[in-house]
């Protein structure tokens, strides 16, 4: 995951994905939709234990609380068996891991605070590999009963501080014709001395692909707009019209009167990929009663950097109404290789109302 871009929607996904287990090791923990996410599958019957770090109270003490009063089995780490800072004596535990019955871990740069959610560039991966999953795991359970060990490294695994140095010194040291380093602090001066030559070729007409998701705030978790253009009132959080996951959601007319609502986000699908898939979650309700008249309409458009329509991927009515939300996915590959903007455009007319609700919005490409 490539995060703000991509949003926490898959993460929330994953922890409610759980049907017997979820154990969480998190830095700092102050997202309030992913703490309620934890309590609600404790309540399910899920065995949900969550290691916070103690040097962090000050941020992580609500979610400690709300777990705590929700049965989760919740405890802060112990400075015995974590990382001391090699400038201080400030000892804490900065791994985010959560484990999902066992079989899968998800591993992130980023905390899980919605406070840098819209201003922290980070990665996770989704790890189904045993070997990485089972080390994760053993090292959890030593850390929740505050008990030493050594991890192991499973697969692809590295751990700090038993080994990461060794590894990542072996990776650079390994490097033959290119080396991308992405790091928010960087003052390990091991092996620094020593020069090299590197040949970088640029061609961006190469047609290589990417894989990657192209909207900015797909699921709307950070409660505004950006980089969404939308009609006042549209990004909502209202229970009347709860999302498909997280906490907000697109919600575009439901008044019963004449009206009119946009959504929109301009994107760069780049050439060169064999597959371009906009996908969204879409519920429809209505106080229309015909079967036969699409009074309320929401289009689906694709236009140009001009304003000018493209193509209308899909209308909806009132006749679309559902109970619960579908999915609904389209092929962008025509597009390829332009600047052009998503459009949704909900219409009412003069009575009964139609809400158009839209949530998990993604343009995967690969």
């Amino acid at each position: 995951m490539i995060l703000p871009d991509q949003g926490e929607s898959a993460i929330y996904n994953f922890v409610n994905s759980a049907t017997k287990s979820i154990d969480m090791t998190i830095y700092e923990l102050r997202d309030t939709t992913l703490v309620n996410d934890l309590v609600n599958k404790e309540k399910a019957g899920v065995q949900v234990r969550v290691i916070l770090n103690a040097q962090h109270t000050s941020v992580n003490g609500a979610a400690y609380s709300t777990l705590s009063a929700g049965g989760v089995g919740v405890t802060y780490s112990s400075s015995a068996y974590v990382y001391t800072h090699q400038n201080s004596a400030y000892v804490y535990t900065h791994q985010k891991t959560i484990t999902v019955d066992g079989t899968k871990s998800y591993i992130s740069t980023g905390n899980f605070d919605t406070t840098y959610y819209s201003t922290s560039r980070d990665y996770g991966v989704f790890d189904s590999d045993s070997a990485d999953v089972a080390a994760i795991e053993q090292v959890f359970n030593a850390d929740y009963a505050k008990t030493a060990i050594t991890p192991s490294v499973g697969t692809d695994l590295v751990w700090s501080p038993t080994d990461s140095q060794s590894h990542l010194l072996s990776l650079i040291n390994g490097a033959q014709h290119s080396l991308d380093v992405e790091e928010e602090a960087a003052t390990d001066t091991t092996g620094a001395n020593g020069s090299t030559t590197f040949t970088w070729n640029v061609n961006p007409s190469s047609g290589k692909c990417t894989p990657n998701q192209l909207l900015g705030n797909p699921g709307f978790e950070t409660g505004s707009a950006a980089p969404w253009s939308a009609s006042s009132g549209v990004i909502n959080s209202s229970s009347s019209e709860p999302p498909h996951s997280g906490s907000w959601d697109a919600w575009l007319d439901g008044y019963g009167t004449t009206h009119t609502d946009t959504l929109s986000q301009a994107v760069t699908i780049p050439s060169g990929c064999s597959s371009y898939q906009l996908s969204f979650w879409l519920h429809i309700d209505t106080a229309e009663t015909t079967t036969t008249s699409a009074y309320d309409t929401l289009s689906v458009q694709i236009l140009n950097s001009s304003g000018t329509v493209l193509g209308t991927l899909a209308t909806y009515s009132n006749l679309d109404h559902i109970t619960g939300y579908a999915q609904h996915t389209f092929d962008l590959s025509a597009y390829a290789g332009q600047n052009v903007t998503l459009r949704f455009t909900g219409s009412e007319d003069y009575e009964l109302q139609t809400s158009f609700v839209i949530d998990d919005t993604a343009i995967n490409i690969s």
